[in-house]
């Protein structure tokens, strides 16, 4: 097996419109990950992987079945990611996520006051999701607990760095900073070089599950338009010794991005940007079990 990361996308509803977001451009169906279909995936999963992130294009947290889905996970033996953007980051639910195994809290918010936050997200709710998150160390101090580990992910682009680091280093573990990039057909920030490109390697190493168990090439294909298989209808060895997915490693093996629309739009492919991917990437892995 190739893949070491699982991907997962528990719904594609989400509770806010963030400005850098494509999720107001979704038409595919929106719904909630039968625990049927996410327990048929795990355990299917019966090789070693490093990662098990729960994210996609909606807010985990709204998923009324989310802590059960995490502590099942928990039998992969790897680091369990949650992205959430906050608002509903309760400090009963926080518990929930501890009690529930979670390693890994990554927290999408890109302000450090009430107006940077109806900019970006527009939201009023800044007073809310921050008072959300500078609860949190504390609460996993009185529970006696190391983990989850908690993480914010701003945009570096858009932010004011040290601004930003003052406000909101007090409170949680680390701030991983990453790039404004193009969102494949969607929203496109970046010209998009078409020399000499590399493979982000995401298809070989990755598998990109979408709430209702359909598998794609690559996360930032927010409606699904190149699906290799579902998982309601097939396993997972099934649809990654499919011809389709070789056909997608073929053709990253040999560069030829252009065969495909959504990675020949992707801005992330030359090396000076791949290399941000990949320190980034292993940075997260890294900070877990340092």
């Amino acid at each position: 097996m190739r893949i070491n990361k699982i991907d997962i996308e528990l719904t594609n509803i989400c509770n806010l419109k963030c400005n850098f977001c494509s999720h107001e451009k979704i038409t595919r169906e929106k719904g909630f990950m039968p625990f049927a279909l996410f327990k048929k995936i795990v355990d299917e999963i019966d090789w070693k992987i490093d990662e098990f992130v729960i994210a996609g294009f909606g807010e985990p947290l709204l998923d009324s079945n989310i802590f059960e889905k995490v502590k099942y996970a928990r039998k992969l033996n790897c680091i369990i990611r949650l992205y959430t953007n906050g608002l509903l980051l309760t400090e009963e639910k926080f518990k929930q996520l501890v009690e529930s195994g979670l390693d890994s809290l990554i927290i999408s918010c890109y302000a450090t006051n009430k107006e940077e936050y109806k900019k970006f997200h527009n939201s009023d709710n800044f007073d809310k999701v921050r008072t959300n998150i500078i609860k949190l160390k504390e609460i996993r101090k009185s529970m006696e607990v190391k983990n989850p580990l908690i993480s914010l992910n701003p945009i570096e682009d858009i932010i004011d760095k040290k601004r930003y680091i003052s406000c909101w280093n007090p409170f949680v573990d680390i701030i991983v900073m990453k790039n404004l990039h193009n969102l494949a057909y969607g929203k496109n920030f970046n010209d998009v070089k078409k020399g000499k490109r590399l493979s982000c390697m995401y298809p070989f190493f990755v598998l990109e599950i979408t709430w209702n168990g359909n598998v794609r090439i690559c996360c930032a294909d927010y409606d699904g338009k190149i699906i290799i298989g579902n998982l309601q209808k097939q396993s997972i060895k099934e649809i990654m010794q499919s011809q389709k997915y070789k056909e997608i490693m073929n053709i990253h093996e040999k560069g030829q991005f252009e065969k495909i629309a959504i990675c020949d739009n992707c801005d992330q492919l030359v090396p000076s940007n791949l290399r941000n991917v990949i320190a980034r990437k292993k940075f997260l892995f890294l900070e877990r079990i340092k």
